[in-house]
């Protein structure tokens, strides 16, 4: 009985620590945004600029609508043409509007680059996609019986790593710096969910996991091989893994107000690297939405992996969620959506502060990215939205 008293009076005491931590800069107003006019690149037709116009007015309206600070779209058309929009301001304040080359958080959208390069690393004869993850790591439960592939599709069972209260209590911290060897014990110490393969339950550690292994094997870091493999090939500019060494330069606070258990709204500040560092391989990017529909893209057209690896990862498992009412299936890193009765791949990313999508139709082959850099919005609305608007043009 004593025990627990004294483990109840050391949860309320941290609590209220934690809350009166936090608090401090918490009452941010939501101040009413007033639209710019953004025009419409010149080179598109009169049709299209009108279409360009409702889609901007759209993000304009859910601006307000949502209380969003800001978002940006990318909208890539199967001629590859990209249109950029954006809306809103980088904060509440309304004080300084948001940009094309800002840089937002990405969340689990980092799976599909981890993915990527786990896929690259099978294709240069490093491991299969068979291998069992006791090759690297023997100490985790079942680890005999759960394949690389397994952890790309989240049917491994292994337990997912935000269920560990510790992690989350110490990451409430700003400066706090996860490393390898934490992730690694947060995730050993935990319980399966299931036996390997007989179930699916999406879980960060899934993808936390061969992040450590891509560094062992290549003897890199995880930041050096996403440059070597996806960010120089595709010159891409303003995409990164979080924490790094230097602050993105165009790297933007994000507001958290629904996934951390306090009133009031969370600052997640350009120097915090407690988040990103826990989340690592299945979270920690930041980039834009020009560069997401540009990744994606660069996917499905076979200039980062060989048709033989895209086909693995379209290689859905059947995923019926009552918390993913948008899924259908998850392959290796791709989600598969079904919105509104059309099939987009993709991925979707919650952080804390930023919320994200990234969409390609396989039939009519354009693609769809969104950030917002608030936790969180509706997102599916505003591609639902944009999709009708899409659709009118097809």
């Amino acid at each position: 009985m004593r025990i627990h008293k004294q483990i109840t009076l050391i949860s309320f005491l941290t609590w209220n620590l934690l809350f009166i931590f936090l608090s401090f800069g918490c009452g941010k107003s939501i101040r009413y945004y007033s639209p710019n006019n953004n025009n419409p690149p010149e080179s598109t037709s009169h049709k299209n600029q009108e279409m360009y116009m409702e889609i901007q007015k759209l993000l304009d309206q859910m601006i307000n609508d949502q209380k969003i600070p800001g978002l940006q779209c990318a909208i890539q058309f199967s001629d590859t043409t990209i249109w950029n929009l954006h809306s809103g301001t980088r904060g509440f304040d309304r004080e300084k509007a948001i940009t094309d080359d800002d840089v937002l958080r990405i969340g689990s959208i980092t799976k599909l680059y981890t993915a990527v390069l786990v896929l690259k690393a099978v294709e240069e004869g490093k491991f299969l996609l068979s291998d069992s993850l006791a090759r690297w790591y023997p100490e985790i439960t079942n680890s005999d019986r759960i394949t690389i592939s397994q952890l790309l599709n989240h049917t491994s069972g292994l337990r997912e790593i935000l269920e560990n209260f510790s992690a989350k209590v110490k990451s409430i911290f700003p400066h706090k710096y996860w490393k390898q060897a934490d992730l690694f014990k947060l995730i050993s110490n935990q319980k399966p969910y299931f036996e390997p393969g007989t179930d699916f339950h999406y879980s960060n550690s899934n993808y936390i996991i061969p992040g450590c292994i891509l560094e062992q094997v290549y003897q890199k870091s995880i930041q050096q091989l996403l440059h070597d493999e996806i960010i120089t090939p595709l010159g891409l500019k303003s995409t990164f893994m979080l924490p790094a060494k230097n602050i993105p330069e165009n790297l933007i606070i994000g507001y958290d107000r629904d996934l951390l258990p306090w009133p009031g709204i969370y600052e997640h500040k350009t120097d915090n690297t407690a988040w990103a560092s826990l989340a690592y391989t299945s979270g920690g990017m930041a980039s834009t939405a020009h560069e997401l529909v540009t990744f994606i893209n660069n996917i499905i057209n076979g200039k980062l992996l060989s048709a033989n690896s895209l086909k693995q990862m379209t290689n859905f498992y059947h995923v019926e969620k009552q918390e993913y009412p948008y899924w259908t299936g998850y392959g290796l890193g791709l989600t598969q959506f079904n919105i509104n009765g059309i099939e987009y791949w993709g991925h979707e990313g919650m952080f804390i502060g930023f919320e994200s999508i990234v969409l390609f139709q396989p039939q009519e082959k354009y693609s769809i990215a969104l950030i917002g850099n608030v936790s969180s919005y509706n997102r599916f609305e505003i591609i639902k939205r944009i999709q009708g608007l899409i659709a009118l043009e097809q």
